[in-house]
């Protein structure tokens, strides 16, 4: 588990915090991970779990990626970005591992069609009004 300034799963929506950082609520983090693991055919237990198959760290990378991108939008209208570190509290993990799991995600994204139909469901039902906005 990452030590932080926060407890673990525990991230607040508040802009002021840190200069121009928009952090998740701990609610919509629960959220994407119940509607993640849902689209998988996992449990938000597995999600979070310390397992390395193959469906779950897929999934679970997801997840990290879509919280990633979700957040409040700025007075420019971007989408604001929860950082690595509190991310990984969240997920119970070091931040290089959010790191990693967004880029890849993001890699993927780009060249399989079939996963990014995937992604754009799963934000749809998170948030129908961004579900076709590229992150």
């Amino acid at each position: 588990m990452v030590s932080g300034p926060y407890p673990p799963k525990t991230i607040f929506f508040n802009t002021s915090e840190r200069k121009g950082e928009a952090m998740l609520s701990t609610g919509l983090i629960s959220e994407v991970q119940e509607t993640v693991a849902r689209a998988f055919a996992l449990s938000r237990a597995e999600l979070l779990s310390r397992s390395r198959r193959r469906a779950v760290t897929e999934a679970r990378a997801v997840a990290m990626y879509v919280c990633r991108g979700l957040g409040a939008a700025d007075a420019a209208g971007r989408r604001g970005w929860a950082s690595f570190p509190r991310l990984g509290q969240a997920f119970a993990r070091d931040h290089t591992s959010v790191i990693h799991a967004c880029q890849t995600v993001a890699e993927r994204r780009r060249t399989d069609r079939e996963f990014a139909a995937r992604i754009a469901a799963i934000l749809s039902e998170l948030d129908p009004a961004t579900a076709g906005e590229a992150r």
